[in-house]
C-alpha cells in the first residue's frame, strides 16, 4: 500500500542517502485520494513520482520531481 509500506520504504532509502523514484502507476492503496497525498508527500519531500512510461529516464542529479527533469 502506497500510503503505508510504499512511503516507508521512500522515506527510509531517503534518510540513507538514496536518489528516489516511485512508479505512481505500479503502487496502489485502497482510497484514490490517500494515493494521491501519499504520492504528493514523496514529491514534495523524498524523491520523484513518474508513470511506468517515463520510469527509464534518469533524473538529473539534484532534482527531485518528475516536472523538474
Amino acid at each position: 500500500m502506497t500510503d503505508i509500506c510504499v512511503l516507508a520504504t521512500v522515506i527510509g532509502a531517503f534518510n540513507r542517502e538514496y536518489r528516489v523514484t516511485v512508479v505512481d502507476d505500479a503502487a496502489a492503496t485502497i482510497w484514490p485520494e490517500i494515493q494521491r497525498a501519499a504520492l504528493d508527500i514523496v514529491a514534495r519531500a523524498y524523491g520523484r513520482v513518474v508513470s511506468s512510461k517515463h520510469a527509464s529516464i534518469p533524473c538529473p542529479r539534484g532534482h527531485r520531481s518528475q516536472s523538474q527533469c
